[in-house]
């Protein structure tokens, strides 16, 4: 099992199947991600609607409110 770590939050375990493939958590406003794990948790989150950008590898994500 891996945990993943982010300042604040609770600790997220992500599980390893027996194919070795990783669940792939959700993107978040402000996490760090190189080009190609932004877009694959982009593409793992098609109930987002709203624009998502990766600017100098952090992640913005439009308010829900809006």
């Amino acid at each position: 099992m891996h945990l993943r770590y982010k300042q604040g939050q609770e600790v997220q375990p992500m599980v390893t199947t027996p194919n070795q493939s990783l669940s792939i958590p959700p993107l978040e406003n402000s996490d760090r991600l190189s080009l190609t794990d932004f877009e694959r948790r982009y593409k793992a989150m098609p109930q987002v609607k709203k624009a998502n950008h990766l600017v100098a590898g952090l992640v913005y994500m439009a308010s829900l409110h809006c």
